[in-house]
Protein backbone atom coordinates (compact mmCIF):
# COMPACT_ATOMS: atom_id res chain seq x y z
CA UNK A 1 0.00 0.00 0.00
CA UNK A 2 1.31 3.46 -0.87
CA UNK A 3 0.43 6.80 0.67
CA UNK A 4 0.75 10.23 -0.80
CA UNK A 5 1.00 12.77 1.99
CA UNK A 6 0.70 16.40 0.98
CA UNK A 7 1.82 17.78 4.36
CA UNK A 8 3.89 15.03 6.06
CA UNK A 9 4.64 17.23 9.09
CA UNK A 10 0.99 16.81 10.11
CA UNK A 11 1.33 13.03 10.55
CA UNK A 12 3.72 11.96 13.32
CA UNK A 13 4.65 8.28 13.15
CA UNK A 14 6.64 6.89 16.07
CA UNK A 15 7.17 3.38 14.67
CA UNK A 16 7.40 1.35 11.52
CA UNK A 17 5.02 -1.18 13.08
CA UNK A 18 1.82 0.46 11.88
CA UNK A 19 -0.67 -1.44 9.77
CA UNK A 20 -3.28 0.18 7.52
CA UNK A 21 -5.67 -2.21 5.83
CA UNK A 22 -7.49 -1.53 2.56
CA UNK A 23 -9.82 1.46 2.57
CA UNK A 24 -8.49 3.28 5.64
CA UNK A 25 -8.88 7.00 5.02
CA UNK A 26 -6.80 9.66 6.77
CA UNK A 27 -7.91 13.32 6.53
CA UNK A 28 -5.84 16.12 8.07
CA UNK A 29 -7.14 19.65 7.45
CA UNK A 30 -6.16 22.84 9.19
CA UNK A 31 -2.86 24.57 9.87
CA UNK A 32 -2.13 23.03 13.30
CA UNK A 33 -4.03 19.75 12.87
CA UNK A 34 -1.97 16.68 13.80
CA UNK A 35 -2.28 12.90 13.98
CA UNK A 36 0.30 11.11 16.15
CA UNK A 37 0.62 7.31 16.00
CA UNK A 38 2.55 5.28 18.59
CA UNK A 39 4.22 1.89 18.29
CA UNK A 40 2.42 -1.26 17.12
CA UNK A 41 -0.81 0.25 15.73
CA UNK A 42 -3.24 -1.67 13.52
CA UNK A 43 -6.12 0.03 11.70
CA UNK A 44 -8.48 -2.39 9.99
CA UNK A 45 -10.25 -1.89 6.68
CA UNK A 46 -12.72 0.82 5.70
CA UNK A 47 -12.18 3.03 8.73
CA UNK A 48 -11.45 6.72 8.82
CA UNK A 49 -9.42 9.10 10.95
CA UNK A 50 -10.21 12.78 10.44
CA UNK A 51 -8.77 15.83 12.17
CA UNK A 52 -9.83 19.43 11.41
CA UNK A 53 -9.34 23.02 12.56
CA UNK A 54 -6.14 22.55 14.59
CA UNK A 55 -7.35 19.36 16.27
CA UNK A 56 -5.23 16.47 17.54
CA UNK A 57 -5.62 12.71 17.38
CA UNK A 58 -3.01 10.90 19.45
CA UNK A 59 -2.95 7.10 19.52
CA UNK A 60 -0.64 5.33 22.01
CA UNK A 61 1.18 1.99 21.74
CA UNK A 62 -0.35 -1.44 21.10
CA UNK A 63 -3.68 -0.19 19.76
CA UNK A 64 -5.98 -2.18 17.49
CA UNK A 65 -9.00 -0.56 15.85
CA UNK A 66 -11.38 -2.89 14.04
CA UNK A 67 -13.11 -2.38 10.68
CA UNK A 68 -15.54 0.42 9.78
CA UNK A 69 -14.36 2.70 12.60
CA UNK A 70 -14.68 6.48 12.64
CA UNK A 71 -12.50 8.82 14.70
CA UNK A 72 -13.18 12.53 14.14
CA UNK A 73 -11.59 15.43 16.05
CA UNK A 74 -11.81 19.19 15.96
CA UNK A 75 -10.30 19.34 19.45
CA UNK A 76 -8.32 16.52 21.12
CA UNK A 77 -8.71 12.76 21.08
CA UNK A 78 -6.16 10.81 23.07
CA UNK A 79 -6.21 7.01 23.03
CA UNK A 80 -3.85 5.40 25.55
CA UNK A 81 -1.77 2.23 25.36
CA UNK A 82 -3.09 -1.34 25.07
CA UNK A 83 -6.50 -0.32 23.72
CA UNK A 84 -8.74 -2.43 21.50
CA UNK A 85 -11.70 -0.84 19.71
CA UNK A 86 -14.40 -3.01 18.12
CA UNK A 87 -15.78 -2.71 14.61
CA UNK A 88 -18.32 -0.04 13.65
CA UNK A 89 -17.28 2.20 16.57
CA UNK A 90 -17.32 6.00 16.57
CA UNK A 91 -15.12 8.27 18.67
CA UNK A 92 -15.59 12.10 18.96
CA UNK A 93 -13.36 14.64 20.89
CA UNK A 94 -12.44 12.74 24.13
CA UNK A 95 -9.68 10.89 26.07
CA UNK A 96 -9.44 7.10 26.41
CA UNK A 97 -6.99 5.89 29.07
CA UNK A 98 -4.79 2.82 28.69
CA UNK A 99 -6.02 -0.78 29.04
CA UNK A 100 -9.50 -0.23 27.60
CA UNK A 101 -11.62 -2.41 25.35
CA UNK A 102 -14.47 -0.75 23.44
CA UNK A 103 -17.16 -3.10 22.12
CA UNK A 104 -18.28 -3.28 18.52
CA UNK A 105 -20.77 -0.62 17.44
CA UNK A 106 -20.07 1.61 20.45
CA UNK A 107 -20.17 5.40 20.28
CA UNK A 108 -17.68 7.11 22.61
CA UNK A 109 -18.56 10.74 23.32
CA UNK A 110 -17.18 11.15 26.88
CA UNK A 111 -13.80 10.57 28.49
CA UNK A 112 -12.99 7.01 29.56
CA UNK A 113 -10.70 7.45 32.54
CA UNK A 114 -10.52 3.97 34.04
CA UNK A 115 -9.54 0.61 32.52
CA UNK A 116 -12.28 -1.79 31.58
CA UNK A 117 -14.74 -2.94 28.96
CA UNK A 118 -17.14 -0.32 27.52
CA UNK A 119 -20.09 -0.91 25.20
CA UNK A 120 -23.18 0.79 23.80
CA UNK A 121 -24.43 4.04 22.37
CA UNK A 122 -23.27 6.02 24.23
CA UNK A 123 -20.49 3.72 25.49
CA UNK A 124 -20.90 2.76 29.17
CA UNK A 125 -18.70 0.88 31.61
CA UNK A 126 -19.46 -2.86 31.59
CA UNK A 127 -16.65 -4.69 33.38
CA UNK A 128 -13.44 -3.92 35.23
CA UNK A 129 -10.04 -5.16 34.12
CA UNK A 130 -7.19 -5.35 36.57
CA UNK A 131 -4.70 -2.95 34.97
CA UNK A 132 -4.29 0.75 35.79
CA UNK A 133 -4.71 3.69 33.39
Amino acid sequence: MHFKIKHPFKLKVNSIKIGFEKGVRVVIKGYKSLISLGNNIYLMRYGNIEVYDGGLIEIGNNVSINKNFSIVSRNKIRIGNNVSIGSNSTILPIKICSNVVIGAGSVVTKNILKPGFYVGNPAKFLKKISKKC
